[in-house]
């Protein structure tokens, strides 16, 4: 070509540059995602938004695999009108997030009515299902002796099927604990020092009976610093109702039989034969709700291992004051002397023995066989000697000067046990002599000879 056919070449190209130029910006731009007329985010080109819109469903679809029928509802158009010609296409997991969050993906869900209301929502039928059984078996006996008659939900329960956004579908988790513990937040209260269930019902506007409620196992007593307290009482949204089988092991009360003994006195007593408890397995039906018990009921008896009576021999002879003032020679007089107070009334109290005239370091003697139970200063009658003399009798010697026997000692009839004297509650040197007979206080003159 010559150099003006060139020159005449020259406006073209330049021209044909201008317009590739055009329409590579042109091309090269960005475009703005609108969901529903709103814009969203700058994406390279539509291909590439649907690329990205599919793999965000692919995610979403692993993460509620059991959900039905994901999708969105929403318009989507692209547009570069607007988009400066400098600006940059944003990142394909900003663009992805957008998608998840702006876009309403929806699927086909099962929800869990309670009284015709909707509390639950599950991704799949099969889930809703487990999360009930799961809410029963929360109540279910764990002992190895409780078996279950049956399980039931005191309210009408539904499972129906849904349309449900994503954003309203629980966990598994979240569902059973919505149905056992209700909506109301449980606020927890941490133990300092100087707290107690008053001051902290006044403090947290509650009641002392709300606060036990709420911690059935907590007490006044019992409360520990760093313990954690419930400032409410869970209101569970169902309940269950269970009726269960417990078979427990009781206690079968002997019987004490008692038999006739005419060796012995009136009023001694002797136990033959110990009584021994037995055991019986009680089988329970017992009707709960959300394990607090309503009734129960003994549906059977098994007699484990019989009661063994206890037999107790009572005397039958009769003791018989003699004419003379003496009595019936059960017992020796462990000193001769005046009576100086008898048995009985004796002012505004009431005399337990007798006191029998002594000067200090007169030999007192035991009054019959038996072994010493106590030797030693006892209060208001000081030096004192009780002697267990078997079958329920025992004799009290009080005000001694001197003990000659020590605790577990055998002594016979007429042993030298003390000497008079006037220790503890005494006015003057005597002896305060005591029959007891199973604890009870006896007329002494009655006994002895």
């Amino acid at each position: 070509f010559s150099g003006a056919q060139l020159a005449g070449f020259a406006p073209a190209c330049v021209l044909g540059l201008l317009l590739f130029s055009l329409l590579y910006v042109q091309l090269a731009r960005p475009m703005q995602l609108y969901i529903n007329g709103v814009p969203t985010v700058l994406v390279q080109d539509e291909a590439q938004a649907q690329a990205l819109l599919e793999e965000v469903k692919t995610e979403l679809a692993a993460l509620y695999p059991a959900a039905a029928n994901l999708r969105y509802e929403a318009d989507l158009t692209f547009s570069k009108s607007g988009v400066e010609v400098k600006a940059k296409s944003a990142e394909a997991s900003e663009i992805r997030t957008v998608l998840k969050e702006k876009l309403d993906w929806k699927v086909d869900a099962s929800a869990i009515q309670v009284n015709q209301a909707k509390t639950a929502v599950l991704a799949s039928t099969e889930e809703a299902e487990s999360v009930l059984d799961t809410v029963k078996r929360a109540y279910l006996p764990s002992n190895g002796n409780v078996t279950l008659v049956e399980a039931e939900f005191v309210e009408p329960i539904e499972v129906v099927t849904v349309e449900a956004s994503i954003r309203e579908l629980d966990s598994a988790t979240e569902a059973v604990q919505l149905l056992t513990q209700g909506t109301e937040k449980i606020e927890e209260y941490v133990l300092k020092a100087g707290d107690s269930l008053w001051t902290i019902a006044s403090e947290n506007d509650t009641s002392v009976e709300a606060l036990q409620a709420a911690n059935p196992n907590v007490g006044e007593k019992s409360l520990q610093i760093g313990e954690v307290l419930k400032l409410a009482k869970a209101e569970p949204m169902v309940s269950v109702k269970t009726v269960i089988k417990a078979v427990n092991e009781e206690k079968i009360p002997y019987s004490t039989v008692y038999e006739k003994d005419s060796s012995a006195f009136k009023g001694q007593q002797s136990v033959v034969k110990a009584g021994t408890e037995g055991k019986k397995a009680v089988t329970y039906e017992i009707a709960q709700v959300n394990g607090v018990e309503l009734e129960r009921k003994v549906i059977a008896e098994t007699v484990v291992a019989e009661p063994v009576n206890k037999i107790v021999k009572t005397g039958t002879k009769t003791i018989v004051a003699s004419r003379g003032g003496g009595g019936s020679g059960v017992l020796a007089w462990p000193i001769r002397g005046r009576i100086n107070s008898p048995f009985g009334q004796r002012g505004r109290g009431y005399h337990t023995g007798i006191d029998i005239d002594a000067n200090k370091g007169d030999p007192i003697y035991a009054s019959a066989g038996g072994t010493v139970t106590q030797a030693s200063y006892s209060g208001g009658y000081g030096n004192c000697v009780i002697i267990d003399h078997g079958d329920g009798l025992s004799t009290l010697y009080a005000h001694l000067s001197k003990l000659s026997v020590s605790v577990g000692q055998k002594v016979s009839r007429s042993e030298l046990i003390g000497l008079a004297g006037s220790t503890g509650n005494s006015t003057g040197p005597h002896l305060h002599f005591e029959v007891r007979v199973n604890g009870g206080y006896k007329n002494p003159i009655n006994y002895l000879n």
